[in-house]
């Protein structure tokens, strides 16, 4: 299986189908599926998922019902989603977020089955996101996205994690809406330092909730709380950092060293002496301001 995994990060997506070709093994079943998706190939998909539904219903029932219900959104088979829909509700309970998924599904459907300029309107606004270079237009079709249905536009923000003409805080946007989606197919995403990784969104954590960063932001509070200006600078500077760094996390950075260097660099911007720091923070703020500033503002 870890081949086949390897495989999988490689893009042999052909060969990963010609291997499992009759195969049981569910993660085999559900690498399949996923390949003949990164192929395009959705009838396939489809029908792989109808041939061994019983299998991924009992090891994958969550992933196979997002994957399932993309697929048919995606190609507006509205009414095969409902029969879909029919055969989910009635599995054994399997938790509360697989319900409340389900609990949405009639409301998605009748919207994309009755708004037809909402379907019209969507093809454009991915044409936007895979094709354009104009970082304005680029941005209003990313703020639009929570009026549509995420199985419609999921394709066209996988594509534009890779575009390199455009600002890189677009891409973590993209890559933002993905991981709060819980898209749970691995992806190329371009990150701050242009350099491809490969990551899977929906176990990236989404930033500004986690814990660090909360006593990070308390912490950078307190010490720049004599002065609102340098206070408003700081901040505006660790969120720059968590978007630039994004999907790392800034815990990867020691909480104390963090907060010094961030203050250090924001005295630098508005002239103010800083108080005496570690000899680390000092280090560390050259390389965070080289971050931060390696980002082209973002002028729309």
């Amino acid at each position: 299986m870890d081949n086949l995994k390897s495989l999988f990060d490689k893009k042999h997506y052909d060969l990963i189908i010609d291997l499992t070709k009759n195969s049981k093994n569910p993660e085999e079943i559900l690498l399949r599926v996923t390949s003949f998706i990164m192929l395009n190939k959705d009838n396939d998909a489809l029908d792989e998922i109808e041939n061994n539904q019983t299998i991924l219903d009992q090891h994958y029932p969550y992933k196979t019902m997002r994957l399932h219900f993309e697929l048919l959104f995606k190609n507006k088979l509205f009414d095969e989603a409902l029969i879909a829909l029919d055969h989910y509700k009635n599995l054994p309970y399997i938790s509360q977020e697989v319900e409340e998924f389900l609990r949405a599904i009639p409301q998605e459907i009748s919207t994309l089955k009755n708004n037809k300029t909402n379907l019209k309107a969507i093809d454009e606004i991915c044409s936007i996101l895979e094709n354009e270079e104009d970082n304005g237009l680029v941005s209003e079709a990313l703020f639009s996205l929570n009026n549509y249905n995420f199985f419609l536009y999921a394709d066209s923000l996988v594509s534009l994690l890779k575009k390199k003409n455009i600002n890189s805080n677009l891409r973590s946007y993209a890559l933002m809406i993905l991981s709060e989606n819980k898209y749970g197919i691995a992806v190329k995403y371009l990150n701050h330092d242009d350099k491809l990784i490969t990551v899977v969104p929906s176990k990236i954590e989404a930033p500004f909730t986690d814990k660090f960063y909360v006593l990070a932001s308390t912490k950078l509070q307190e010490k720049t709380s004599y002065n609102i200006t340098l206070q408003q600078i700081a901040n505006n500077l660790l969120n720059y950092l968590i978007i630039d760094l994004y999907p790392e996390n800034i815990a990867k950075y020691s909480l104390e060293h963090l907060v010094e260097a961030i203050y250090l660099l924001a005295c630098d911007y508005i002239k103010e002496e800083a108080k005496i720091c570690l000899e680390e923070s000092y280090k560390l703020k050259e390389e965070i301001k080289e971050i931060i500033e390696s980002t082209k503002p973002l002028n729309i």
